[in-house]
């Protein structure tokens, strides 16, 4: 995500995900009504689902530190998505270094939504989220387990005119190519030494028309930022279209086509065992 703006205004597979998981979930946090806990968001982007979502869903608490890894984002979060009980700092989720003394062991609760299927070192992000929690923390996430639009990046790729800007496509959706994705998801959490429950759903989303498809992919393609600006329309133009060739696109009427994106949504429950 790079134009927090247009993310806000283009994230509805997002929100959805977020407000069902959290509806049919959130009842696994175990609060301990003290008023004194603290929560993290993970990859909280610009801060509208930390505000806007965690912290009205949570009951009383002390406050909320949300985390990223982008300059951008967390500017953008400070300046409109602000409040007295929420800090935002910055933070590589999947950092080999220490994570900052500040930050360990300090959390009751942590939170992360559409943010590690981002992310190539699985295992160092468990292992760093359980460093953070507090001993008996616990976390509720979700995040995209594999899906259809691997496709078109991996195609994408493979074009002469676009292949430099997207050499590290392999990187992303780490748990696409494996045989058993859930086991996959399992073994990292057992072997950061996370108790856990990890469900993976079926799920598809209807964007209404190619240019709601293009606009909503753009503000989440890791790959745009590395592209020339006077670019940008021609590469999602070709990414449109390499998803219309694998039949993405559905006729719904004759003056417009809908686009529908099937994925699997991992849904993880994690807890840090008591000491």
């Amino acid at each position: 995500m790079y134009q927090a703006d247009l993310y806000i205004r283009n994230n509805d597979l997002q929100r959805r995900d977020i407000y069902k998981v959290l509806h049919n979930s959130m009842n696994l946090i175990k609060w301990t009504g003290t008023g004194e806990e603290m929560i993290v968001d993970l990859g909280c982007g610009s801060g509208d689902v930390t505000k806007d979502v965690i912290l009205r869903s949570s009951p009383k608490i002390k406050g909320i530190v949300g985390v990223d890894i982008s300059s951008d984002m967390l500017k953008f979060a400070r300046d409109q998505n602000s409040h007295e009980q929420i800090e935002y700092k910055h933070l590589n989720l999947a950092t080999k270094h220490k994570i900052d003394q500040n930050l360990r062991g300090k959390f009751d609760h942590a939170f992360s939504f559409h943010v590690f299927h981002w992310i190539k070192d699985q295992k160092r992000v468990f292992k760093n989220i359980y460093t953070m929690l507090k001993p008996g923390g616990d976390m509720l996430g979700l995040f995209v387990a594999s899906t259809d639009v691997m496709l078109i990046y991996e195609k994408q790729a493979m074009m002469p005119k676009w292949s430099k800007y997207l050499q590290r496509v392999s990187d992303i959706f780490p748990y696409q190519h494996c045989e058993d994705p859930q086991v996959a998801i399992e073994d990292n959490l057992n072997q950061a030494g996370f108790s856990h429950m990890v469900k993976l759903e079926k799920r598809e989303f209807i964007y209404s028309s190619r240019e709601h498809f293009k606009t909503s992919m753009a503000v989440i393609n890791p790959f745009v930022k590395n592209v020339p600006e006077d670019q940008h329309e021609e590469f999602m133009d070709d990414f449109a279209d390499i998803a219309e060739g694998l039949h993405f696109f559905s006729d719904h009427d004759q003056h417009n086509q809908i686009v529908i994106v099937p994925y699997i949504l991992a849904v993880i429950y994690l807890r840090k065992p008591d000491f």
